[in-house]
């Protein structure tokens, strides 16, 4: 399966499906806010939060775009790009 690029919302960072609509949260396989995560398995609703793997916390404040905070962090996408590799996803540019 392959992932979108990274999609910029706002200060955040999410990566989806290729081809998939990042505004539905069943589509998002990764996202950073402060800190990274990846989706484990498929979307289940309301408890969703259980499917999720935490990486280490990230960076906040300044403007996250220049200082490399948030969504923008690389050590945070870093993370979640080899989490999606070795669990088999190929990742979009």
């Amino acid at each position: 399966m392959k992932t979108s690029p990274w999609i910029v919302d706002g200060h955040c960072a999410i990566r989806v499906l290729n081809g998939s609509n990042s505004d539905q949260i069943k589509n998002r396989i990764a996202f950073i806010e402060k800190s990274p995560r990846i989706r484990l398995s498929s979307y289940t609703g309301d408890n969703d939060y259980e499917n999720w793997a935490y990486g280490p916390k990230g960076s906040s404040g300044g403007n996250p775009e220049i200082d490399l905070t948030y969504g923008f962090d690389p050590i945070s996408r870093q993370w979640c790009d080899e989490q999606l590799t070795a669990i088999g996803y190929t990742l979009g540019e």
